[in-house]
């Protein structure tokens, strides 16, 4: 076993959950930080009657029952887009997911925060199938790095800084208590998806989607570089 698990904190439990990040404003100014940060060139978007625990991100067990609204939401961002001429590849983070794993009461929250498609999520999720023991999951870009074992009865995760090694986080818990959460949450993601696609006219949020015809005269860009911990709350500053 990895040396730096030594110290791994036993939880008695891991929530996972897939999340739809929303914002209140879709920017359509120039490609610039400095722009974006001064908060102009903006058009409101829908405003969610879905309740959620978090305003900037709705859980895929709050969607249930509220995809039209959700698709509502993201065929106004569609709009607004080709409204100002935008390739998809600017507007591709309006789309975008967030995976998580926490425990509240032990203070615990595990975020992947370069995985932006169900599809990169799923290759998480797919690891938690495996039989073998030690490491089943190892994944780090940019700084962060998040690593997977098993042992016993339980799965170890440690989170840390790709570049210094340094540990951000390192829990040990029951398997059971994830594995029983992965068939539902991909059941879950798998109906949402379908509708949303329905509605829009295509998936978003599978995979990485290249759309040239998206916009008619769509204009190259280069996406904003930002930190890990950026991407993995959703936060532009």
């Amino acid at each position: 076993m990895d040396p730096r698990f030594a110290d791994a904190k036993q939880i008695p439990s891991l929530e996972a959950e897939i999340c739809f990040l929303l914002r209140e404003n879709f920017y359509y100014g120039p490609d610039s930080y400095s722009e974006i940060l001064k908060g102009k060139d903006v058009e409101p978007l829908p405003s969610l009657n879905i309740p959620r625990q978090v305003p900037s991100q709705v859980r895929s067990t709050e969607v249930i029952g509220h995809e039209r609204e959700l698709a509502n939401y993201y065929s106004e961002i569609i709009r607004i887009a080709k409204l100002h001429q935008k390739s998809f590849n600017e507007i591709r983070h309006y789309f975008w997911l967030r995976f998580w794993l926490w425990n509240a009461n032990e203070k615990v929250t595990i975020g992947f925060p370069w995985y932006d498609t169900y599809s990169e999520i799923a290759r998480f999720l797919d690891s938690t199938n495996q039989e073998m023991g030690g490491e089943v999951f190892w994944d780090g870009d940019q700084g962060w790095e998040l690593s997977m074992h098993t042992s016993g009865e339980d799965f170890l995760i440690r989170v840390g800084d790709l570049e210094t090694d340094e540990t951000h986080e390192v829990v040990r818990f029951p398997k059971r208590v994830l594995l029983e959460q992965i068939e539902p949450l991909r059941a879950r993601m798998g109906s949402i998806i379908r509708a949303l696609s329905e509605e829009v006219g295509r998936d978003l949020w599978t995979k990485h989607l290249e759309w040239p015809e998206f916009c008619l005269e769509p204009r190259s860009a280069q996406p904003v570089r930002r930190s890990w911990w950026q991407r993995l709350v959703g936060r532009e500053d």
